[in-house]
């Protein structure tokens, strides 16, 4: 169901966004609406991030010896996230600030969750891509540390995103986080977890 919203903006504003709506092809209101809609999917993403940063940051310290910081206390959806995304989950809900050491481990995770053959996705559905996500970000570290909790955090936020948000115990995010690491399971195995977190 769609609902129409009334906003104000300058006549600068205007200007841009029909500018930008023009090369696209599409009215400015849909631009517009696609826009926020696209902004309001990301906040999703980061706050799913940083709700599993909260409940289970501290165990992921603990079990892997980085920084817990003080703040550390989609079936039908094919959402795809780009490297901002991944940045600003790294740079800014992250304990600890971790630098980036290597950025084609993020590209690549980008990447491999969005990939199709023939315009068919390789990963069906959202645990399917978070699964991708988060092995690729794990097993082909991206951050200087805490790519445990990294890799376990953009999946729990990807599929946040979704609007499958995860109920797991850190417990169980810690055990499915080494057995990735130890390359016990794979992708499948992984993304059967992850959808079982959603339930």
């Amino acid at each position: 169901m769609a609902r129409e919203i009334r906003i104000e903006i300058s006549d600068e504003a205007y200007e841009a966004l029909e500018r930008v709506a023009a090369e696209k092809h599409v009215p400015a209101e849909d631009y517009a609406g696609r826009v926020l809609d696209a902004d309001l999917t990301r906040a999703r993403f980061v706050e799913g991030a940083r709700s599993f940063i909260t409940e289970h940051g501290q165990a992921f310290a603990k079990r892997f010896g980085r920084p817990a910081g003080a703040d550390a206390a989609c079936a039908r959806v094919f959402l795809q996230i780009d490297l901002s995304w991944l940045l600003e989950l790294a740079q800014q809900e992250i304990p600890g600030d971790p630098e980036i050491f290597d950025w084609g481990a993020l590209e690549a995770a980008r990447a491999r969750h969005a990939f199709r053959v023939m315009d068919v996705p390789v990963y069906e559905q959202p645990h399917h891509r978070a699964a991708a996500l988060l092995e690729q970000l794990v097993r082909v570290p991206a951050l200087e540390h805490s790519n445990e909790l990294y890799g376990v955090v953009v999946a729990a936020a990807y599929l946040h995103a979704c609007g499958q948000p995860v109920g797991v115990t850190a417990e169980e995010a810690i055990d499915l986080v080494e057995q990735v690491a130890e390359a016990r399971i794979d992708v499948r195995q992984v993304a059967a977890i992850l959808e079982e977190w959603t339930r």
